[in-house]
């Protein structure tokens, strides 16, 4: 699939091509699938690749990936000249500032070790792997990986398995025996991709599993790294002057809605305390009432609003209109029209 990608690529011709795989894939084979995806791009691309260390741009782990970056060839300079993010090789940071506290991991993630092979003594350095012990030759499996890393460097790269080390507990100091370590949280995972903090609760609602947890998570590459990326081909594109195809062309100017008193008091209230939703579970049982939302179909030539809006529609009229939706008969009646850019809606009937 690494090499046959390329051939719905070229088909496509996207301005941009972005191809991810693990940094050692470059001597797998002896990097010939490599070349072949490279060789296929060129003749469409000016073709850009290098090995990225997540950590520089602000993702706390020891992760490396290799990119391929394709810019179409019709971009000329804009092609040519791509130049990927550096982020900042001189970052700080360390593993201890994600972990969770060794009293919330559960015990699945803790592991008892006997004999271990320790390390050299050495100063943690940030940003790079700070390696403690070992529990035997090799890597390990993933439910007891071999490595065991402190927390005052940075983590190892996460696997889909959740292999790569292991680490003490937090209040173990230089010095002192090991005995039990503790395995990467799915929590600490996503917090060293930098992942919302509620994309665990999401992957959960699909499956209550922690391997699927996993490999949701490190399987991607982690969000900054990314972030930075796209940032780089919107750069190109803008400078390239290539134009949005997915915008309306239309000009449009929203026009602004006065508030209730009662809830401007709310909104008042939340700016003096500081209050914010992560920070107090409560906020949205008095308080959410406040914000006003509504959809907004980029393609569609109307929108429809609550009715309560209605006396702060700027020259509204009267509508006849009748919206027909997707389930059988079923249509709605608007009764305010706004020009371009409000219709609102009564309630839904059936048509007889």
């Amino acid at each position: 699939m690494f090499v046959a990608q390329t051939e719905p690529i070229l088909k496509l011709k996207p301005y941009i091509v972005c191809i991810e795989m693990v940094g050692n894939c470059r001597y797998i084979h002896e990097g010939r699938e490599v070349a072949k995806v490279k060789a296929a791009l060129d003749s469409q691309y000016e073709v850009h690749d290098n090995l990225i260390r997540c950590h520089d741009h602000g993702d706390e782990s020891n992760r490396e990936r290799y990119f391929i970056v394709g810019v179409r060839r019709d971009l000329g300079v804009h092609a040519t000249g791509y130049q990927f993010p550096t982020g900042d090789p001189g970052a700080r940071g360390c593993a201890r500032h994600l972990a969770q506290p060794d009293e919330d991991v559960p015990s699945r993630f803790w592991r008892c070790n006997s004999e271990l092979q320790y390390s050299k003594r050495s100063t943690a350095t940030l940003g790079r792997l700070h390696k403690l012990a070992q529990v035997a030759p090799g890597m390990g499996h993933s439910t007891w990986p071999h490595a065991i890393y402190s927390w005052d460097g940075t983590f190892n790269t996460g696997t889909t398995h959740n292999g790569g080390g292991m680490r003490p507990p937090l209040s173990w100091k230089e010095g002192e025996d090991i005995t039990w370590t503790r395995l990467t949280t799915p929590t600490e995972a996503a917090r060293v991709a930098n992942l919302p903090h509620d994309y665990l609760d999401t992957v959960r609602s699909i499956k209550e599993d922690d391997h699927f947890s996993y490999k949701c998570v490190n399987m991607g590459v982690p969000l900054r790294t990314a972030s930075d990326l796209y940032r780089s081909f919107e750069r190109v594109l803008k400078e390239a002057k290539v134009p949005r195809k997915y915008v309306s062309q239309r000009q449009t100017r929203a026009m602004s809605v006065r508030p209730r008193d009662d809830d401007m008091k709310s909104v008042k209230c939340m700016s003096a305390l500081r209050t914010c939703p992560e920070q107090e579970s409560s906020w949205h049982h008095g308080c959410d009432h406040a914000v006003r939302s509504m959809r907004v179909d980029t393609g569609a030539d109307v929108s429809l609003g609550h009715m309560d809006l209605a006396p702060y529609l700027q020259g509204a009229k009267p509508s006849n209109t009748i919206i027909q939706v997707a389930k059988d008969g079923v249509t709605m009646e608007t009764s305010r029209k706004a020009p371009s850019w409000l219709t609102q809606l009564t309630h839904p009937h059936t048509r007889v």
